[in-house]
């Protein structure tokens, strides 16, 4: 799987990771399942943004779980509940 990174240039004091568990991507139909399904790319949404649809409304829903803060208090039990959950 290729990840990309964009720096953020709107909002450059806001900052953060996804990480997403394989089974959350698989439920949201992002990865393929026995060779079916899948997207080539996906939007993801960090908590700050304003929608500006109800896809990117929806997208966001779901992801805000999956999203670390890396700015401000970063809660280490949640970020290593995370990426164990990641690891599986």
């Amino acid at each position: 799987m290729r990840v990309r990174y964009r720096e953020a240039r709107t909002t450059p004091t806001k900052a953060g990771q996804f990480v997403f568990p394989l089974e959350a991507l698989r439920a949201q139909g992002v990865v393929s399942t026995g060779g079916s399904g899948g997207k080539r790319a996906f939007r993801v949404c960090p908590p700050w943004v304003t929608t500006a649809n109800r896809q990117a409304e929806k997208a966001q829903s779901w992801q805000v779980e999956f999203f670390l803060p890396s700015h401000g208090t970063v809660d280490p039990a949640r970020a290593r509940a995370l990426y164990l959950w990641t690891a599986q």
